[in-house]
């Protein structure tokens, strides 16, 4: 049998276990229960007030808009997502909610699943087994679980960073470019790997993708600005207060904060600073530097949900495809520890300490050790070389689907 083959029936049964572990404690009953009051009807009523006419960024039109519309009550004093997001959910919006609030979270997590087996099969050869805990992280791990029946975008985001990844690696220029720019509908957790990514694409010349995100990002910032001329002022108060101002934020130095006071803050920025000085020291031409920066750039930005950690994910499968090129051993390990980390360390930290603190901050304390792991896998990489794991052919049976690695 093939690695790939082993790849692909690992993850395939880590998804069947978790699928079945959600038909056993009810997790899609927990999105039915809440599905007019969870995010998704507030994601859906920005693109669908737009189509009826709704500038979703005037704060004397929204505040009673989703609730006219179907959501269950009142948030923000104005649509609290990007107009270019709300442009490119018109589809969405197109729909009626309870469809919508169906396709997007089933939907949602199909494209996720398929991504990530994308992902695996192009990095996970060397370690085939880790595909398993893989596929259950992407169903059932507390993002993922939080994501689904909350309505979040980490499923399409997740699909996202694996289409600019791989798109990159194997020169698919405009795979490349529709992921990053699906990275833009939710900008928080990407804001220094935009740059990053950009430069990559500069120094592997490759000029299609650069065209094609400039491009589009040009016309999407005119559009908005065409449809919603008065949305930047309101939009960023709104981001500032609801978002920047978050207590709940799951970020290392609010983190720290909640236990050593501002002391841990500080020590909590440093240790921020100092991932980013080592994510610096990666080459934009390595295959490990675009998963260097997707792992550190969530730890940067001042605002992160337990369900954005959701994206951790993709840098870390690609650090275990690295990892297991030098150890097989080595890469198992760093598997079962990421899915002792977010299937169950995660769970606890949201539920039983996060309870006691009022708050989900603690939560900063699965994605950030992840992220670091992650960065030390790709660290040996971060030269450019000739090789990749990412450039292996994924096709079944393929002359390289057998590779060598010490154990």
């Amino acid at each position: 049998m093939s690695a790939v083959r082993r790849v692909e029936i690992a993850f395939a049964t880590g998804v069947a276990i978790a699928l079945f572990g959600w038909a056993l404690i009810g997790v899609p009953a927990w999105r039915d229960a809440i599905w007019t009051s969870n995010d998704f009807p507030f994601i859906w009523a920005g693109p669908a007030a737009a189509l009826r006419g709704i500038d979703p960024y005037d704060p004397a039109l929204w505040p009673g808009t989703p609730e006219r519309l179907g959501a269950g009550g009142r948030r923000e004093a104005v649509y609290d997502y990007p107009p270019w997001t709300t442009l490119a959910l018109l589809p969405i919006g197109a729909l009626p909610l309870e469809p919508a609030a169906a396709v997007w979270a089933y939907g949602g997590l199909a494209l996720a699943a398929a991504a990530m087996l994308a992902l695996a099969r192009a990095s996970l050869q060397r370690a085939p087994l880790a595909a398993l805990p893989i596929g259950f992280m992407v169903v059932a791990s507390q993002p993922a679980i939080v994501n689904f029946y909350d309505g979040e975008m980490s499923f399409v985001l997740v699909a996202g960073m694996v289409a600019v990844t791989l798109g990159l690696a194997r020169r698919w220029q405009l795979t490349a470019a529709i992921g990053l720019l699906a990275l833009a509908l939710k900008p928080t957790p990407f804001a220094i790997a935009f740059p990053a990514i950009l430069r990559a694409g500069v120094a592997r010349a490759q000029p299609r993708f650069l065209v094609a995100v400039v491009g589009a990002g040009i016309a999407s910032l005119v559009a908005s600005f065409v449809a919603f001329p008065g949305w930047l002022g309101p939009y960023l108060a709104t981001i500032q207060q609801a978002r920047l101002a978050n207590p709940k934020t799951t970020v290392l130095p609010f983190a720290l904060r909640e236990l050593f006071g501002d002391t841990g803050l500080v020590l909590g920025v440093i240790a921020v600073l100092a991932l980013v000085a080592l994510a610096l020291r990666f080459d934009p031409r390595s295959e490990s530097y675009v998963p260097a920066w997707l792992a550190v750039a969530p730890l940067v930005t001042p605002y992160l949900h337990s369900y954005d950690q959701l994206v951790i994910l993709v840098p870390l499968t690609i650090a275990i495809g690295t990892l297991g090129a030098r150890s097989r051993r080595a890469a198992y390990g760093l598997a079962a520890f990421a899915f002792v980390d977010l299937v169950i360390v995660a769970a606890f930290l949201i539920s039983d300490a996060g309870i006691a603190l009022g708050r989900e901050t603690l939560n900063a304390f699965a994605i950030a050790p992840l992220a670091m792991l992650a960065l030390a896998a790709l660290w040996p990489d971060r030269a450019a070389r000739p090789a990749s794991p990412l450039a292996l052919p994924a096709a079944a049976g393929g002359p390289s689907a057998e590779v060598p690695t010490r154990r």
